[in-house]
């Protein structure tokens, strides 16, 4: 009986140091510098980005980082009625994005690429780019966290970056707080829930990925951080799907999302008119990509 215990026990111990190693091999060093060299991304030569989808060719990043490329135009239109309306559109210009490639200390080589916002949200300061260049090479995209996994207080994380435009540098620290919320002047103002750490970083990082240090999971964007403190904070991962999934690319993390059907529906689109009469009247378009409001004028004869 005590022989077979001890060989049960040694069983055991050889399996549990069997998973330790498919665990470890999984994700090590060489896994980190490899993803690191595939998914983050330099946006528009002053901020990070991340590739969150190789074969879409997707890039999650801040909107502060790309806020120059949107604006918004003004125009007058005289309807059949002889109404003088505003008609305000948005227009939105695409955003460079690159990488730099290394051999020892010395910088060999620079790809640039053209990149389409498909997905913005301001009041919660992300945004999502799409390479046009079909040829991207890149495989490797950032895995996001989702599931049953939690992020707490203690978990050792990882922040990927271009800090001071030192690209794909990392810095490691602790998940400090999950309960935080804040206004940023640049996300209108409003509440903002942030993910605090003690991983350093500074001008550059915006737009780039917190992840899990034992698995590589991301679980939120850098985004801000206090000045000569080791206080960082991310946006949480729960609000990124929430903002792809309102963006129609929700199949980024959840196989059994239908894009697609998502975009149709998004197709039709109200539009509100304040009438002559001062009363304001709903009409569902079709075909349109934006929502338009008209604001009228009266008319001079």
């Amino acid at each position: 009986m005590y022989v077979m215990r001890v060989i049960i026990s040694l069983a055991f111990l050889v399996s549990s140091v069997a998973l330790v190693e498919a665990q470890t091999k999984k994700w090590d060093t060489k896994a980190l510098n490899d993803l690191i060299d595939s998914a983050n991304i330099i946006v528009d030569g002053q901020c990070s980005g991340t590739l969150i989808h190789a074969t879409k060719r997707l890039v999650l990043t801040n909107y502060h980082c790309i806020q120059r490329k949107i604006s918004v135009k003004e125009r007058t239109v005289v309807g059949p009625d002889g109404t003088i309306k505003k008609v305000k559109k948005q227009k939105i210009d695409p955003v460079d994005v690159s990488q730099n490639k290394y051999q020892g200390h010395t910088k060999v080589g620079s790809r640039l690429y053209r990149a389409k916002i498909v997905g913005h949200k301001k009041v919660r300061d992300l945004a999502l780019l799409r390479i046009e260049d079909k040829t991207f090479p890149n495989k490797m995209a950032m895995k996001l966290l989702s599931g049953d996994r939690k992020v707490r207080r203690g978990d050792m994380v990882t922040a990927i970056g271009n800090p001071m435009m030192l690209d794909a540098s990392i810095s490691t620290g602790v998940v400090a707080s999950t309960t935080r919320t804040f206004k940023f002047r640049w996300a209108d103002n409003e509440d903002l829930p942030m993910i605090q750490f003690t991983a350093g970083i500074s001008g550059g990082s915006s737009g780039g990925s917190l992840i899990l240090s034992d698995t590589g999971e991301m679980i939120g964007v850098p985004a801000a951080a206090a000045r000569g403190t080791v206080v960082g904070l991310a946006i949480p991962i729960d609000v990124v799907l929430e903002a792809l999934r309102e963006w129609c690319f929700a199949s980024v993390y959840d196989r059994n999302a239908d894009d697609a059907k998502c975009r149709e529906k998004k197709k039709t689109k109200v539009i509100v008119v304040n009438a002559a009469d001062g009363k304001q009247k709903k009409i569902e378009v079709k075909g349109r990509s934006t929502e338009t409001i008209i604001q009228p004028m009266p008319f001079a004869r």
